[in-house]
């Protein structure tokens, strides 16, 4: 298409840069969009009607990104406003048929930049007024009753997890090491395996958690990128006063030193072969 300068280019509205955003659109099959949430409009409610449920790093992690998104379709949305002003339904499609000859890309690519800015708009809102009103997190009160995490890949056919649970009436518990192979060459090496622990092991891991600030963590984690045949995890922590949840897929969690500290500690048991004693 020959490109014809706007009316309204003499009051000097029009740029030359919006004239390269301009041909670059008019070249468009569809608006690619680099977050997930931006990728569709329910996802964007979605992640919206869940912002509680996100940690605090994690959300400022991706409110930085759906700024950027926002910005990339500042300059076309600019293009889109000044071709089409205030015109709605036919009107806008006249004027819009003025600089671009596929209408069906064309509305595609415009309605998409406009979507994408209106769900960026909300998003950055919702963010801001959740970390701006949020309570600080703090550690749960009482005596650790259980503590079990698990992680997973279907894709890869492997499964693993780590239970410890304090016995009812009782100062000692059991821990259960689970592993499941259903691919490879370990494919059907699978482990269950049960041990009794001592108080000191309940006490230990509920240091840990809290000198690692696992209270901290939110309750759902997933990347801000479309990732397909990722792990997941899940987390869940009891006390006497409170508890902890949380799960992901894709993305691990804050304070993920501290819960692999924890496993490791927790693993470190079964190597023992006995029953932990206090030193």
């Amino acid at each position: 298409m020959m490109f014809a300068w706007p009316v309204f280019a003499k009051k000097k509205k029009w740029t030359e840069e919006m004239n390269q955003t301009l041909k670059e659109m008019q070249d468009m099959y569809f608006w690619q969009c680099g977050v997930h949430w931006l990728g569709a409009h329910d996802r964007a409610e979605g992640y919206v009607g869940n912002v509680s449920r996100y940690s605090i790093p994690s959300l400022k992690d991706t409110r930085e990104l759906v700024v950027k998104e926002q910005n990339r379709v500042q300059m076309p949305k600019m293009v889109i406003d000044a071709i089409c002003g205030d015109k709605k339904g036919e009107k806008r499609q006249a004027a819009l048929a003025e600089y671009f000859t596929d209408m069906t890309r064309a509305n595609r690519v415009v309605d998409e930049v406009e979507r994408i800015y209106k769900d960026a708009t909300m998003m950055i809102d919702a963010i801001d007024y959740e970390i701006e009103h949020r309570e600080p997190a703090v550690m749960p009160e009482g005596r650790l009753l259980s503590f079990s995490t698990s992680a997973g890949n279907g894709f890869a056919g492997w499964r693993r997890g780590l239970t410890l649970k304090r016995d009812e009436n009782s100062e000692s518990g059991t821990l259960t090491l689970k592993e499941e192979r259903r691919r490879g060459p370990r494919a059907g090496a699978n482990t269950d395996t049960t041990i009794v622990v001592a108080d000191s092991v309940f006490q230990r891991v509920r240091d840990m958690v809290e000198s690692g600030k696992l209270y901290e963590i939110g309750k759902d984690y997933y990347p801000d990128f479309d990732i397909t045949d990722a792990s997941s995890w899940s987390l869940s922590i009891y006390f006497e006063k409170g508890d902890i949840s949380s799960s992901g897929y894709a993305a691990g969690p804050d304070h993920s030193d501290a819960l692999s500290e924890i496993e490791r500690y927790l693993a470190g048991m079964f190597k023992k072969g006995n029953e932990e004693t206090d030193n």
